[in-house]
């Protein structure tokens, strides 16, 4: 979070703002898909990404 939004980096692209599409998924740029995955109770359980040429790569968050 940066300035009050959300930004990611890709490998060795510049960082960008992703943006709201619909609930729970995010678009930076054209390059990249950002889905929050959230369990029963709405606490972030994960995401996937996909990219040009990587697709729904999946990401679960373990116990802390």
């Amino acid at each position: 979070m940066k300035s009050g939004a959300l930004h990611v980096q890709i490998g060795h692209n510049e960082e960008d703002s992703i943006s709201p599409l619909i609930k729970d998924l995010f678009a930076s740029g054209n390059y990249a898909k950002i889905r929050f995955a959230q369990n029963n109770k709405g606490a972030i359980t994960g995401f996937t990404v996909s990219t040009g040429r990587v697709l729904n790569l999946k990401f679960v968050r373990l116990k802390p």
